[in-house]
């Protein structure tokens, strides 16, 4: 139970994060969604072959 709330905010601060560098110019709103993705894809890859 306690390891589903550590990867809660893990997960909402990595969102978080990549929208907040997205609003400050840094990148372009479309990669961070592709990027959100690509990590997303890794995890359930891991999870999976796990």
């Amino acid at each position: 139970m306690a390891d589903e709330a550590l990867f809660l905010l893990l997960h909402n601060e990595m969102v978080s994060g990549v929208y907040k560098s997205a609003e400050q110019g840094e990148v372009e709103n479309g990669r961070c969604v592709t990027k959100l993705e690509s990590m997303g894809f890794r995890v359930g890859q891991g999870l999976i072959e796990s």
